[in-house]
C-alpha cells in the first residue's frame, strides 16, 4: 500500500524496530517509515472531538432519563 498507492518506501526495519508489540488504540497510526503516515493529519482530532461529543450526548441523554425518574418518583410520593 505504502509503495503502490502513496508513492512512499516501506521501511520493514523501521516498522520493527518501533512497532512490535500491541499498538495503543489512540493515536491511530499506521507508519510506512520514518517520516510518513498512512493515517491522515485530521483523523486524530476528528475521533477525539466525536468520542468527547459522543460522551457529551451520553450525559446529557441520562440526565434527562434520570430528571424524568426523579419526577415520577415525586409525583407517586405526594399522591
Amino acid at each position: 500500500m505504502c509503495q503502490q498507492v502513496h508513492g512512499q518506501p516501506f521501511d520493514w526495519d523501521y516498522r520493527h524496530r518501533e512497532w512490535s508489540g500491541p499498538q495503543p488504540l489512540y493515536p491511530l497510526h499506521n507508519m510506512c517509515n520514518q517520516h510518513y503516515d498512512l493515517v491522515p493529519g485530521w483523523i486524530n482530532p476528528t475521533v477525539a472531538v466525536l468520542t468527547v461529543s459522543g460522551g457529551g450526548m451520553v450525559l446529557l441523554a441520562a440526565a434527562g432519563w434520570a430528571s424524568g425518574v426523579v419526577s415520577r418518583l415525586i409525583r407517586a410520593t405526594r399522591a
